[in-house]
């Protein structure tokens, strides 16, 4: 089943008992939709959400992403294909493999969830995107950069890239050179679903 992403303002900041309400929702959604949640990331000011769904379908995916909550505050993001970011030197991210975001932070010790985020004035293509970014590998080595998936807005004028780091200063290091530059970059937590 593929990933989909699902963003979304909140109106007030999330708190403990809303996280485990949202968590709540989000169970009751993935078995009647046939859905999984593979991972939330909120930021710290805890009133931004990112979650990636495995749906069979669009339709799937746009009925699970309610539960979320109402509609004008979430915004649809479809990911890059594995194959044209792999191509394009992007470290690929397998269910459960190394890279992969959803794994735990054990694997990756002293790193953290990073989002990077990029708006444009005219609509781009995230393939577009990834393959002229021109990120210095050397950078992402020296500053222990993870990239992971980059995912756009459905109108092009967005762009959120994930990736693991020791913290948000580092990737903004490692881009400092970069062709198109993030506007900005946030550490986010992975909520426990």
């Amino acid at each position: 089943m593929p990933d989909f992403y699902v963003e979304r303002a909140l109106d007030t900041p999330l708190c403990a008992v809303d996280e485990r309400l949202l968590r709540r929702r989000l169970e009751a959604c993935a078995g009647a939709y046939n859905v999984r949640w593979r991972e939330c990331l909120v930021d710290a000011e805890r009133q931004r959400i990112v979650c990636r769904i495995e749906a069979e379908d669009l339709p799937a995916a746009r009925a699970a992403a309610r539960c979320l909550g109402p509609e004008r505050s979430a915004a649809l993001l479809s990911a890059v294909p594995l194959a044209a970011a792999t191509t394009a030197g992007v470290e690929g991210h397998a269910a459960g493999g190394e890279a992969d975001p959803g794994t735990s932070s054990v694997t990756h010790a002293g790193l953290v969830d990073v989002l990077g985020e990029c708006r444009l004035d005219a609509p781009i293509d995230a393939q577009i995107f990834v393959r002229e970014q021109k990120a210095c590998d050397w950078c992402l080595d020296t500053q222990r950069v993870q990239r992971g998936p980059v995912v756009a807005s459905t109108d092009g004028r967005r762009l959120v890239a994930f990736f693991r780091a020791p913290d948000a200063e580092a990737v903004r290091n490692a881009y400092r050179h970069a062709a198109v530059r993030f506007d900005r970059v946030v550490a986010v937590r992975r909520l426990e679903l």
